[in-house]
């Protein structure tokens, strides 16, 4: 959860809204690709992580 609350954070300092964009992305095509209408933690976190990846900010 650290991962979310570092978005949360950096989109409240002025920071562009992307990264939390693809994430909100990423869980959806998550969830339509699995055939579930549940995002789960896992794949929350998941997407969080890739967008940190991304952003080099750490693995």
């Amino acid at each position: 959860m650290e991962w979310a609350l570092s978005v949360c954070k950096s989109e409240r300092r002025g920071s562009s809204p992307l990264p939390a964009m693809n994430v909100v992305r990423y869980v959806s095509l998550q969830a339509l690709e699995s055939g579930d209408s549940l995002v789960t933690l896992e794949t929350l976190q998941r997407g969080i992580r890739r967008e940190h990846i991304k952003e080099g900010k750490g693995a």
